[in-house]
């Protein structure tokens, strides 16, 4: 019986096993099933070879099978990386509500994305969306930024000219915001937050504690429980020291004109700039705050939580979540904005129809 180590047909056979053995250990997923393929016939040429005689006419089959299966496993596999990075470039962000109602953003692929219905056609702005149909959800509203801070209680009718007038140069996107359209979807009624003294919130105590800090140091005294009381009332309500806030749950659409934008540094950085600058207006503390970028558009969740308001005569604390989706082309951001609350009357009924709004929102020009 001769050594094995000199018998070429065991050492072609074990060579090639090593073959499947690297390739099996050099990809995954999708690589592997074909991978797996690739075996199962080295596995069956293999026994062929063993089986069968050297002196058959067809023995020469085995061999060139195996030469040949690996050129086509190499171009499957290459395939399946091209179409793994085509479909890498079109991941979503979704977002989803946890069992502790709580937001939180999870990549979606868009092989796996949920068919939805898009019924609401915007022809002027070129988007469209899934739009509720079911009972509580109100007609669309049309507004301008003025009508919108009125609306929600960020302006009054008698100072919104003032404001206008105040922040509409103020930055390289003031004027396309203040000239931008609202398009509104809500369900049920508003609801209204009614600050007293003792409202707050975590990113007003922060801030607070700071104050108190700062104020020993440079007077060499605490603030007095007034002091403290005024700084806390000015932090939570801004100057123009509201009493109220309205918060509507439903989603709201916000179509920009690219073309108001007073100055462009970078086109590039566009889209994240602007989100910073919706960020640096927003009418309340944001005590959380996560984002996913995708291409040309962004998901970001932000949350805020009111200590110690005024809901229908009751104090409790109140949180605010907004998800938000930002889209950008050639000539428009769009800003996709859902807002809900699990202290709401509506919280579990009507989650899932502003998840698939904002899942359904795609742009029909582009």
């Amino acid at each position: 019986m001769g050594n094995e180590k000199d018998d070429p047909k065991l050492n072609f056979i074990l060579r090639a096993l090593r073959s499947v053995k690297n390739i099996i250990d050099s990809i995954s997923n999708m690589q592997k099933l074909i991978a797996l393929g690739v075996l199962v016939f080295f596995l069956l040429f293999c026994v062929g070879m063993i089986i069968t005689p050297t002196d058959k006419s067809y023995y020469c089959v085995y061999p060139i099978g195996m030469v040949v299966i690996i050129p086509i496993s190499i171009i499957g596999i290459l395939i399946d990386r091209a179409g793994e990075r085509k479909l890498k470039a079109k991941e979503l962000g979704s977002v989803r509500l946890t069992e502790d109602n709580r937001l939180t953003i999870a990549k979606m692929d868009i092989s796996k994305k949920e068919r939805l219905v898009q019924n609401f056609k915007e022809e002027r702005n070129s988007f469209i969306l899934y739009r509720p149909a079911e009972r509580g959800w109100k007609k669309q509203q049309y507004m301008s930024y003025a009508e919108y801070m009125i609306k929600f209680g960020m302006a009054t009718k008698e100072n919104i000219a003032q404001l206008e007038s105040q922040n509409k140069s103020q930055h390289q996107y003031s004027r396309m915001y203040w000239e931008s359209q609202f398009i509104i979807f809500q369900f049920g009624d508003d609801v209204v937050l009614e600050f007293t003294d003792e409202s707050t919130m975590k990113e007003v105590e922060y801030l607070l504690d700071k104050e108190k800090k700062n104020y020993l140091k440079e007077e060499k005294r605490e603030m007095t429980p007034d002091e403290i009381r005024q700084a806390r009332v000015l932090l939570v309500r801004g100057e123009s020291l509201e009493l109220k806030l309205s918060f509507t749950i439903g989603a709201i659409v916000a179509v920009f004109d690219k073309k108001l934008i007073e100055y462009v540094n970078d086109e590039s950085k566009i889209l994240p700039n602007f989100m910073k600058f919706v960020m640096s207006i927003t009418i309340e503390p944001i005590d959380e705050l996560r984002s996913f970028h995708n291409e040309n558009s962004i998901i970001m969740i932000t949350r805020a939580t009111f200590i110690k308001v005024n809901v229908n005569g009751l104090l409790q604390d109140f949180n605010i979540y907004r998800a938000y989706k930002f889209i950008e082309t050639d000539e428009r951001i769009y800003m996709l904005q859902i807002q809900w609350s699990p202290e709401s009357h509506y919280a579990i009924e009507v989650w899932e129809e502003l998840r698939k709004v904002l899942d359904s929102f795609e742009i029909i020009d582009h």
